[in-house]
């Protein structure tokens, strides 16, 4: 789920908003097969899960045939180069912070029209905060399918091994320190086990430990790096690694991968698609529980957006895969799969994500009440990118958390300034 490539420039993408399609069959998928319409589409993750339900969309709609434009690593910056090339999918499923730049830039088109005349879709079904990013000047660019929160994971082996409580969603950051420190066990001055995991300079994360603080990475449009809520949250997670001592360093990260499914760390803060690895996990018990909160509490609802490409020739058969795709089925089907949190009201109901295992499973539906999709503000990714630099110099011990936010934020706004022209 990490977006790891690096958004386009404003100028290439006013470029890219240009371009045509090329007219090539195979690529665009713009031409039929036996008098069938074929549409494709890219994705990225599941390819089992997606080859399913496209074989199900083509068998109640027998005249639309569909391509699967699978693309399972380097995703953004491969569809990037077709969009320029002018071969892109009819369908694309983009990041959520990726979706805004690309309907300003027109490369996708407005699903308002669509919506409005197919009576057999009702919007009203989908949480409004989980269309939040794509949706501008009142017009609806993408729908999504499902929500994959950041939560906590313990091993309940070494809480009770050390006599601590599980946690629950009372916990505050105070609480996770202090039973850190109770689960932290070292051999003379060598650690052997860690309370909890470090921060990475992965950005998400870091965020959603600031909206914790009562703080976001931008406000009002506007770069908010330098802010006493930033500043205090990053500053306060890096003093768990490095004046504490309760967590690995980045390095001790970099090296040993994970740490979580070896037992070396007692707790760990990740994304809802651990759950599906660590099934598989044989030395010890673990559950899940909210994140800790601070001043407020929220966590950060990964997502991504099906959408509909602006050069399509098929832009109707396109609508009704993406209706299919986000439709209440496929929520359920995905949300028992991977235990995703469904995006409409009625599927989130049946509570499909609850499989019993682990027991915790059964709080992550309340995210929707107060999670949110990741930040925005013109050229995220470029900041995004550059935040990350930063990260790894305070949870390295480089630089504190002021001394870099306050440098960063004239370079963050110069960022957004340009691509605000």
């Amino acid at each position: 789920m990490k977006k790891v490539v690096a958004l386009l420039t404003l100028s290439t993408m006013l470029v890219v908003a240009g371009c045509g399609s090329s007219g090539k069959e195979e690529a665009n998928g713009t031409s039929g097969s036996g008098g069938k319409v074929e549409i494709s589409m890219s994705i990225w993750g599941e390819k089992e899960i997606w080859e399913k339900a496209l074989a199900e969309f083509e068998s109640t709609h027998p005249n639309i045939k569909t391509k699967l434009v699978y693309i399972p690593d380097a995703y953004e910056d491969k569809l990037m180069t077709m969009i320029a090339g002018g071969t892109a999918p009819d369908m694309m499923t983009l990041y959520e912070t990726t979706t805004p730049d690309l309907a300003k830039q027109g490369v996708i088109q407005d699903l308002t029209p669509f919506i409005e005349k197919d009576t057999s879709f009702d919007l009203n079904d989908f949480y409004d905060n989980t269309l939040e990013l794509a949706k501008l000047d009142n017009k609806l660019y993408g729908l999504n399918y499902t929500l994959a929160p950041e939560v906590m994971f313990y091993n309940k082996t070494l809480f009770d091994k050390a006599g601590v409580k599980y946690p629950d969603g009372t916990w505050t950051w105070d609480d996770y320190v202090a039973a850190a420190e109770k689960l932290t066990v070292k051999d003379g001055n060598k650690v052997t086990q860690y309370g909890t995991d470090g921060m990475t300079s992965w950005w998400l994360p870091t965020e959603a430990a600031i909206r914790q603080n009562g703080g976001d990475i931008f406000k009002d449009g506007k770069a908010n790096f330098d802010s006493p809520e930033v500043i205090n949250a990053i500053q306060f997670w890096a003093d768990v690694t490095l004046k504490k001592g309760i967590a690995p360093t980045i390095a001790e990260m970099s090296g040993g991968g994970d740490l979580f499914p070896s037992g070396m760390v007692a707790m760990t803060r990740n994304g809802i698609w651990l759950k599906d690895t660590y099934k598989d996990i044989k030395n010890f018990e673990w559950d899940i529980a909210p994140l800790p909160k601070n001043k407020d509490a929220n966590t950060i609802l990964h997502s991504s957006y099906f959408t509909i490409a602006k050069k399509s020739k098929h832009p109707q058969e396109t609508w009704e895969l993406i209706k299919w795709l986000s439709g209440p089925e496929i929520q359920k089907g995905v949300s028992e799969r991977l235990g995703y949190v469904p995006t409409r009201k009625s599927v989130l109901e049946q509570k499909p994500y609850d499989s019993g295992q682990p027991a915790g499973t059964a709080f992550v539906g309340d995210v929707v009440n107060y999670g949110r999709i990741g930040p925005y503000a013109p050229g995220v990714k470029q900041i995004t990118d550059e935040f990350e630099k930063q990260l790894e110099q305070i949870y390295t011990g480089k630089l504190t958390a002021e001394e870099s936010m306050k440098a960063f934020q004239t370079k963050a706004q110069s960022i957004i300034d340009l691509n605000n022209k």
